[in-house]
């Protein structure tokens, strides 16, 4: 109510959060996927005791809140452990590794550690459960480091049902066709492939790059932006280590977040600037980009979930594949009961 707003000032996230929360009691939901939004010691869905805290891996991100290294980092998010809900982490980092160990056993938590438990072998992968053994297939999907997901997705929800999982018909299905739109999303239409990727921190531009380098499909040009609290230089550096055809697109007059293409340019050097060009949120600006020109065979939108949120709605027109993303737009447009 506005009552409870005025009198504790919650934030957006806060406010969205009890929002679903609330709606998830209305539908009577028999299991949710909370996802934490900013570490986890101090964030909103903290006030929830779940029946298992997943940690994926982890890298350097929002720096300025939760710690300027991968320790302090892992301490936020080491703070969604609660008393005997079970730990499950993907940890190759030793030290890093035996302090959550500690910090669920401390909490009389069970704890398993994807690392220890994924090993490859000539079929794909083997993942050692609490209860069973389970074989991923190498092609499982396209990018490697999905497969890795996928196993940590199955350890977690094994170790919710608190059993053995059924027979891999059962699972391996839905893990080969789960799509999240604007990851690593290919879509085609007037001019060249573009693939939408919402990676926005070093780690899942490196995980970007090296997916790209497998693919054989040429000389990639990106279309990029990104907010003012990312490490923007690392990223830039990780793109252009595969392509010197860079466009940076400018969020600013959208976001007060978005770093400018100015300083952008004050950040990198003479060296670094080459090939290096900027363009608005336009049609008419974006639309000679996604030719085939200086080589370019493919074109890849990243660096900020932002970024493809307002470039999407200018391809619907011209591109297909994008259906998830017209339907929300139509359902955003519809009045509302």
């Amino acid at each position: 109510s506005m009552s409870v707003l005025e009198e504790l000032s919650p934030t957006y996230f806060e406010c969205v959060t009890a929002l679903a929360l609330a709606w998830f009691r209305e539908q009577k939901c028999g299991a949710v996927v909370l996802e934490t939004g900013l570490g986890g010691r101090l964030d909103a869905t903290n006030v929830m005791t779940p029946r298992v805290s997943v940690i994926t891996s982890i890298s350097l991100d929002h720096t300025q809140v939760l710690g300027d290294t991968i320790e302090a980092i892992w301490g936020e998010k080491l703070g969604i452990v609660k008393p005997d809900v079970p730990l499950v982490v993907d940890e190759d980092r030793p030290a890093m590794a035996k302090r959550a160990e500690e910090k669920a056993r401390g909490s009389g938590s069970l704890f398993f550690n994807l690392a220890d438990r994924l090993r490859p072998e000539s079929a794909g992968f083997r993942l050692r459960g609490q209860y069973g053994e389970y074989v991923l297939p190498r092609d499982l999907r396209p990018e490697a480091y999905q497969v890795r997901n996928a196993a940590l997705s199955l350890l977690a929800l094994e170790t919710f049902l608190g059993s053995a999982l059924p027979s891999a018909e059962r699972w391996l299905p839905p893990l080969r066709s789960a799509r999240l739109p604007g990851r690593m999303q290919w879509v085609e239409g007037k001019g060249l492939p573009v693939l939408l990727d919402g990676a926005h921190n070093p780690a899942g531009v490196e995980a970007l790059c090296r997916h790209l380098k497998t693919l054989g499909r040429g000389k990639p040009r990106f279309l990029f932006a990104a907010m003012r609290d990312k490490d923007v230089p690392a990223l830039y550096r990780t793109l252009r280590s595969l392509s010197t055809d860079i466009v940076y697109l400018d969020l600013g007059a959208a976001f007060l977040r978005a770093l400018r293409a100015q300083e952008l340019r004050a950040l990198l050097s003479p060296e670094e600037q080459v090939g290096l060009r900027e363009a608005p949120i336009a049609w008419d600006a974006l639309e000679p980009l996604l030719q085939p020109a200086n080589g370019a065979d493919y074109v890849v939108l990243c660096g900020s979930l932002f970024l493809l949120g307002e470039i999407i709605p200018l391809l619907l027109p011209y591109y297909r594949g994008l259906e998830e993303f017209r339907k929300l737009l139509e359902e955003e447009k519809s009045p509302h009961p």
